[in-house]
C-alpha cells in the first residue's frame, strides 16, 4: 500500500514537472511571437549635394565653396547608387569629354597639364602648389596607362634628378584601356636643393610599341628650407 502511494506521488511530480516545462514553452512562443519583425532600413536616394553639386550622396553635405570649371561637368553624369551600394557620379563619355575641355581650358592647351587632360590628370593639387614630404596624390588616368593595376610614378626636380620613387595604385578594377581609373600614390622624400620639379608618371609600354616612354609631368614646388 506504501509502495502504491509512492508510485502514485511519484507520477503526480512527472505530470506536476510537464506541465512547467510546457508552460514555459507556451510562454517562451509568445514572447517570441510577439516580438516585432525587424524594420527594413530603406536607403535614401542618391542626389547631388555640396555647394556646387558636385558631390553624389544620399544625404546633404556640406563643403567649402571654391568652384572648379570641371564641377560644371556633373550635369552630364548620373548620381546614382552604385554596385558598391554607396552613391556615386556615374560618368558618360559626355562627362569625360567636358572635364577634359574644362581641365584644357583652365591651364591651356600649351601646357602639359591642358594638353593631357584627356588621359591622366591629377585631382587634388593644382599645377604648381609647394610641396612637403610625404605627398599624396589622387588623380585619374586612363585605363591604358596601367600595368598589372600600376603606374611608375617618380618625383624628379628641374634638372631631371630623381627624388623619390613610388607605384601609382589603382583606386579599382580597370575594365578597359580607355576607362578612366582612380589612382593614388605617397612620395617621401628629402627636400633637394632645386625648388622647381615635377610629378611624373609613366604609361605601360606595349609590345611592338615605339621604345620612347610617354609620361606626364605635373608641375610642383618644392617649399624652400
Amino acid at each position: 500500500m506504501q509502495t502504491k502511494k509512492k508510485m502514485e506521488l511519484r507520477e503526480m511530480h512527472y505530470i506536476a514537472f510537464g506541465a512547467v516545462v510546457l508552460l514555459v514553452a507556451v510562454l517562451v512562443w509568445m514572447l517570441v511571437a510577439a516580438k516585432p519583425a525587424p524594420k527594413e532600413v530603406s536607403l535614401g536616394s542618391c542626389r547631388p549635394t555640396g555647394c556646387s553639386s558636385q558631390v553624389c550622396s544620399d544625404r546633404d553635405v556640406v563643403t567649402t565653396c571654391e568652384f572648379q570649371p570641371e564641377y560644371a561637368c556633373y550635369k552630364e553624369a548620373v548620381c546614382e547608387r552604385q554596385s558598391n551600394g554607396a552613391c556615386g557620379w556615374t560618368r558618360t563619355d559626355a562627362f569625360e569629354s567636358c572635364v577634359a575641355q574644362a581641365v584644357a581650358e583652365t591651364f591651356g592647351t600649351d601646357t602639359e597639364v591642358g594638353r593631357k587632360a584627356g588621359e591622366i590628370r591629377i585631382n587634388n593639387i593644382e599645377p604648381g602648389a609647394v610641396i612637403v614630404s610625404p605627398l599624396y596624390l589622387k588623380g585619374e588616368a586612363r585605363g591604358a596607362w596601367f600595368s598589372g593595376g600600376g603606374m611608375d610614378a617618380t618625383l624628379v626636380d628641374a634638372d631631371g634628378n630623381v627624388i623619390a620613387e613610388a607605384e601609382a595604385r589603382a583606386q579599382g578594377n580597370i575594365p578597359d584601356d580607355s576607362a578612366f581609373v582612380p589612382f593614388a600614390v605617397q612620395f617621401e622624400f628629402t627636400r633637394p636643393e632645386n625648388k622647381e620639379g615635377f610629378a611624373v608618371f609613366a604609361k605601360k609600354r606595349l609590345i611592338g610599341s615605339p621604345s620612347e616612354e610617354e609620361t606626364f609631368r605635373f608641375p610642383i614646388q618644392f617649399r624652400s628650407r
